[in-house]
């Protein structure tokens, strides 16, 4: 299917326009002109001329334009919300409605982005075998890590580099995670019955580790509306770097870059106060 130019996909109803120009002064490339009609080539698409218009006068895509309700969100809510998402790595059996992880990730549309595009895409894993063969493809592969790293020959290298304080917490962290391996049998996903991978074609001149940094985290926030705990994992990252072969059996596009994965159900803990270190 042929992509469309994003300066095609901005189109302006004449009979709802009252000519306050409001769009032209917020558009952040200066892409649009309503006295002539024309959208420029640099339109980036982010959508600031379709959210400003109060006369609803511009769409893209020609979908209708949704009117928001006024922002009534209070600071103190706020606080109380951050206070309450905290790292979950205790979830219940409960599983998520396939309408809510829907709801979540089409809300990404929403999110702002450090490099004004949307090339970030979100894969959810939802079965329970491969999220359990997603675990033990990370735990093993970090374990493998963890014993090179160990070894004296490559330790003693190491030194060079880090300090001998440094290789003995690897080393701990190895036996600890060793025995984790032993008593959890997901010791990496927790038994999380939803997995989102935030991942994109690489761009060696984007910020789309910026990109996903920002999504994930509006996304965690969100979960927490809905009841659901989260968890940034880091080791899923590190154990798909590279990795073509492990991401297209996770469903991820080989040609991507997984820049971060949220672990995401409904926690069997609950805080009751604000832990501020």
């Amino acid at each position: 299917m042929e992509q469309i130019p994003n300066h095609k996909r901005i189109s302006i109803d004449y009979s709802l326009c009252n000519s306050c120009k409001q769009c032209e002064q917020d558009c952040t490339s200066h892409a649009i002109h309503i006295d002539s009609g024309v959208i420029d080539p640099t339109c980036i698409l982010c959508g600031h001329c379709v959210a400003i218009c109060k006369q609803k006068a511009i769409q893209i895509d020609n979908k209708t334009t949704q009117r928001i309700e006024k922002q009534s969100i209070t600071p103190e809510q706020f606080k109380t919300l951050c206070a309450h998402t905290r790292s979950c790595r205790h979830f219940t059996s409960q599983l998520v409605a396939p309408e809510i992880i829907a709801d979540i990730i089409a809300n990404t549309a929403l999110y702002p982005s450090a490099s004004n595009t949307r090339k970030v895409h979100v894969t959810s894993i939802t079965d329970p075998k491969v999220i359990e063969d997603l675990n033990n493809y990370t735990a093993h592969k970090l374990l493998r890590l963890f014993t090179i790293v160990s070894h004296p020959i490559i330790a003693g290298l190491l030194r060079i580099f880090i300090s001998s304080r440094e290789i003995q917490k690897i080393k701990n962290y190895k036996q600890l995670f060793i025995e984790k391996m032993n008593r959890n049998s997901q010791n990496i996903t927790y038994k999380a019955p939803v997995i989102f991978i935030f991942h994109a074609h690489h761009q060696p001149s984007g910020m789309l580790q910026n990109d996903a940094d920002i999504w994930a985290t509006y996304t965690s926030l969100l979960c927490s509306t809905y009841g659901l705990g989260t968890c940034f994992n880091g080791f899923i990252v590190k154990a798909l770097d590279n990795d073509k072969k492990a991401k297209k059996r996770f469903g991820i596009p080989p040609t991507h870059t997984v820049y971060m994965s949220l672990l995401v159900g409904y926690p069997k803990y609950t805080y009751s106060n604000s832990a501020r270190v």
